[in-house]
């Protein structure tokens, strides 16, 4: 494992409140470097899975959302930077070697991403030039509601997701009522 950088450790007080008059009277003390912090747990640390970082097996929107910036910055760049090299194709089965990049400026890349159009792993991703940010009818939102199962046996009371109504790009889509809600829902009529 790591070995933690305590900073006060082996110090007296007066070191510890940052007065060091001996670096002062002789021109910075000895010449040795403090040791550096430590990172922090890494991928071959020891204190838990993948290094104290956990993973979830299955992505949730955000991570999606967050991978699709990045692809759409990507792809910016390269339009930015090769211009319609990208998206003219010569037919061939192999296509010739790109030239080199060229150089592009903040407004070239601006403009490239205002562009940007594609399919992503959270739906459409495409970029509303007025405000520069994703175009909202290609996000999928939700409405749903959290609703409490009757307590167990030891007390523990669960909750059920209800989805409640989905908008899915340009559509308001009504999702049917499901599970304990519509159960209610049938008691109160």
């Amino acid at each position: 494992g790591h070995e933690q950088f305590q900073p006060d450790e082996g110090k007296g007080k007066d070191e510890e409140d940052g007065d060091d008059k001996n670096d002062e009277e002789d021109g910075g003390g000895d010449d040795e470097k403090a040791p550096s912090p430590d990172p922090g747990p890494g991928p071959s640390d020891e204190s838990g899975p993948a290094g104290g970082f956990t993973f979830s097996e299955t992505p949730g929107p955000f991570a999606l959302i967050q991978y699709d910036v990045v692809v759409a910055l990507a792809f910016a760049a390269c339009d930015a930077s090769y211009g319609d090299l990208l998206s003219t194709s010569s037919g061939s089965e192999t296509p010739s070697p790109l030239p080199d990049p060229k150089s592009f400026t903040g407004r070239d890349f601006y403009d490239s991403f205002l562009r940007t159009d594609f399919e992503g792993l959270f739906g459409r991703v495409r970029i509303d030039p007025r405000t520069g940010s994703r175009d909202y009818t290609t996000v999928p939102y939700s409405v749903s509601n959290f609703v409490a199962r009757d307590p167990d046996a030891k007390g523990t009371v669960a909750f059920d997701l209800i989805t409640t109504d989905l908008y899915d790009g340009a559509e308001k889509k009504d999702k049917k009522k499901k599970g304990k809600m519509a159960e209610k829902e049938k008691e109160m009529e």
